[in-house]
């Protein structure tokens, strides 16, 4: 992200960009520029009723802020798009040439997948949190496209009676997108008030995507006409001909699979407060204080002075072995 000199101001301007800061205004609505992965900030601001939103097709976003000021009802959108439908087969329309079968229909297209849902990252120091909503749902995939009806067979003389044609395929569902990954890491600044848990005032949807429906397989066309012919006998009697088989059904579709859930972490701490240049927070576990993290780094270092300790006596003992029968080799005659 570009920085843009300090002291500049926009004014009526929806976002307004300091050095190191984003501030998105009350009810108003910002997409991030478009390449977006990472904001390092002094400063997010997000007024009530804001929302920022992630373009489409960006796969992960990252910030880190200093101070980090959000309003109520803030919402942050990086949800996957949905996949389109695919297109409708071909329809063979009219009828077929005389004594010739009727074409088949055309084969629906599948449904695009849809789109992933974008990995949020948030390394804040919070100073005022009201509400916050994050969405990473994956898209739905899009439905399958109709199979084509076949044509109508062509009638017939003295030919055998020729079949409709068949229908075309059913096009199968698109998959479902997956849901992001959230992992909100934060420190409450004094002057927030907050203490405890902020996971109330945070709701995260990560969903997965709904895969799609097939689309419906196309119709067999009408078989010829049944009719009389005169035989070719002295009488010219006539006898009746059953027309041609209508043609069979397009093949069934398959519906799309759902994608899978989005993980959701939200944790206290996981990164220093001014230190917005971490791009790799390595959260704490709920559980293990800080006395265990040394514990478990001491416990580590003594069992690495140990096997070099041990390495070096294995090496001397080598070094006198060898030294042992270099003296053997000297001592044996000559052949």
């Amino acid at each position: 992200m570009k920085r843009i000199l300090g002291g500049l101001m926009v004014v009526l301007c929806a976002v307004a960009h300091a050095e190191d800061q984003l501030h998105v205004t009350a009810n108003q609505d910002y997409t991030l520029p478009s390449g977006t992965q990472e904001l390092m900030l002094k400063q997010l601001i997000l007024d009530d009723g804001a929302t920022l939103r992630v373009p489409a097709g960006m796969e992960r976003l990252q910030i880190s802020a200093e101070k980090a000021r959000i309003g109520k009802q803030v919402k942050i959108i990086a949800s996957g798009a949905n996949g389109k439908a695919g297109a409708d087969g071909k329809n063979q329309g009219g009828q077929a040439a005389t004594c010739a079968e009727g074409a088949q229909g055309g084969d629906g297209q599948p449904g695009a997948a849809g789109a992933d849902g974008a990995a949020i990252t948030l390394l804040l120091s919070i100073e005022q949190l009201g509400s916050l909503q994050v969405d990473t749902r994956g898209g739905a995939g899009g439905n399958g496209g109709n199979g084509g009806s076949g044509q109508q067979a062509g009638a017939f003389d003295v030919c055998s009676a020729p079949d409709g044609g068949a229908g075309g395929a059913a096009g199968n569902g698109g998959r479902g997108g997956n849901g992001g990954d959230v992992r909100i890491y934060y420190n409450l600044l004094p002057s927030s008030g907050l203490s405890g848990s902020i996971s109330q005032r945070i709701e995260v949807d990560a969903a997965a995507g709904n895969g799609a429906a097939p689309g419906q397989p196309g119709k067999g066309g009408e078989g010829s006409d049944g009719k009389y012919i005169n035989m070719r006998t002295l009488s010219g009697n006539k006898k009746w001909k059953a027309g041609g088989d209508e043609g069979k059904e397009g093949a069934s579709g398959q519906p799309g699979a759902a994608g899978s859930k989005g993980a959701v972490d939200i944790l206290k701490g996981g990164f220093v407060a001014g230190a917005v240049t971490q791009t790799r927070p390595v959260p704490p576990k709920p559980d293990q204080s800080l006395d265990d993290l040394r514990r478990a780094v001491q416990s580590q270092s003594e069992q690495l002075e140990q096997m070099s300790t041990k390495m070096n006596q294995t090496m001397e003992a080598l070094d006198v072995r060898i030294k042992q029968l270099e003296k053997q080799v000297k001592g044996l005659p000559d052949r």
